[in-house]
């Protein structure tokens, strides 16, 4: 009897130790977890969305951060789109060009989106143009232009 209840009160033992041990491990990795998440977040820029109604404007935004530009488009039906004609330097890369059709119930015809998204690369200032054009239509303006500078700092 006497050596059951040794080995009963050494099993309790270890087990309490070995749970206040996993304790321990558990509340560590959560820490770490904290931690990691907090910096993941404070290191990320918010994206910076404009549209047709900054056209003419500038516009400061920190480096490292995603600048989405939408501008409304009907290429389906008239057949002009925006174009990317121009950027002053180096700062911005464009990552990526989408078209976005129009919300609810599709009709032929119908306006949709186009969406020109750019990641900023380093500090100084740049000019982004697009132009609203056909593209079979070589020698004739652009219907309207679109125009922002961006003002990229660290």
């Amino acid at each position: 009897m006497m050596n059951t209840n040794w080995f009963e009160k050494r099993t309790r033992t270890h087990y309490i130790s070995s749970f206040s041990f996993l304790k321990k491990v558990f509340f560590l990795l959560s820490l770490f977890l904290l931690f990691g998440t907090v910096c993941a977040f404070r290191t990320a820029n918010s994206p910076v969305l404009l549209t047709n109604g900054d056209d003419g404007k500038t516009v400061v935004v920190p480096s490292d951060t995603q600048v989405i530009i939408q501008l409304p488009t009907n290429s389906g039906s008239t057949g002009y789109t925006w174009n990317f004609t121009q950027s002053g330097n180096q700062n911005l890369l464009l990552q990526n060009t989408t078209y976005l059709p129009p919300h609810g119930r599709p009709m032929p015809g119908a306006p949709g989106t186009l969406v020109f998204t750019f990641m900023t690369k380093k500090s100084g200032s740049t000019q982004l143009q697009f132009a609203l054009q056909r593209s079979w239509e070589t020698n004739v303006p652009p219907i309207q232009r679109f125009t922002v500078t961006l003002q990229v700092h660290p």
